[in-house]
């Protein structure tokens, strides 16, 4: 019961850390987008705002798209592991009601 327990909290601290990411890269692009949507809405053609991306505020987006990376491999290793240490724990449960079985 208390592997149990061990392997519930840590796996709800990966999956907090998990949603926490989601919801920041999801913020990200939706910022993004919405900029990106306001500069079209205010007559600049989307051709212009990529060479400007790409030209002037390359500075600004390095940092995020830093972020953006960081965050995905972070979730992969989270997902990972956490359904690593479910998978033993699943193993060591079924294994331990077979030698109750017998």
């Amino acid at each position: 019961m208390k592997a149990q327990n061990a392997l519930t909290e840590y796996t709800m601290r990966r999956w907090t850390i998990f949603w926490t990411h989601i919801n920041s890269i999801t913020s990200l692009i939706l910022g993004l987008f919405l900029a990106v949507l306001i500069q079209c809405y205010n007559g600049h053609n989307l051709f212009n705002l990529l060479l400007r991306f790409f030209d002037n505020k390359i500075m600004l987006e390095i940092p995020m798209l830093i972020y953006v990376i960081a965050a995905i491999w972070h979730l992969v290793e989270a997902q990972k592991s956490a359904t690593e240490i479910e998978y033993k724990w699943l193993i060591e449960t079924s294994m331990r009601s077979e030698y109750e079985n017998i």
